[in-house]
């Protein structure tokens, strides 16, 4: 996958938190998240997350890893970058008081909607587009291009 396509939609993945919410607080289900991803990145994308229930919603946690085509800032070869991080996302719902209000709101961007689905492709896609590095390079020591113009 290249860098330039975390801006779009690479991810598509819903969880549903239904049975967990239903649950006692402390309550937690883990995910692969390869089992989740339904697109065509999702050989690219490995790792787990548990979703645990809380007393204001539930807690997101995991490790993953995304591998993106980059551009060396130096030599500007075209490389693949794995990219690991850790996700710890809290989302919190409110509890309805007339059928007007939605059970769950935006909580950071990251999507629980009324029907108590979790939308993980957005949540791993900004995680990735935070990941990326500052400064591309395809190897540490890379001296850049050695041919003159």
């Amino acid at each position: 996958m290249r860098a330039e396509d975390l801006t779009g939609e690479p991810f598509k993945g819903f969880v549903n938190l239904a049975q967990l919410l239903g649950q006692p607080v402390g309550s937690s289900c883990s995910y692969d998240i390869n089992e989740i991803i339904e697109s065509k990145n999702r050989d690219l994308i490995q790792g787990y997350i548990t979703v645990t229930r809380t007393g204001k919603g539930i807690i997101i946690q995991g490790e993953a890893e995304v591998e993106v085509e980059l551009t060396c800032s130096r030599c500007l070869d075209i490389y693949l970058q794995p990219i690991r991080f850790r996700i710890e996302e809290e989302a919190i719902y409110l509890q309805r008081t007339s059928e007007d209000i939605p059970l769950f709101e935006e909580v950071d961007g990251y999507t629980i909607d009324g029907r108590n689905m979790l939308n993980l492709g957005e949540l791993l896609r900004e995680y990735a587009l935070l990941n990326l590095p500052m400064k591309a390079l395809c190897k540490p020591d890379c001296i850049g291009n050695k041919e003159v113009v």
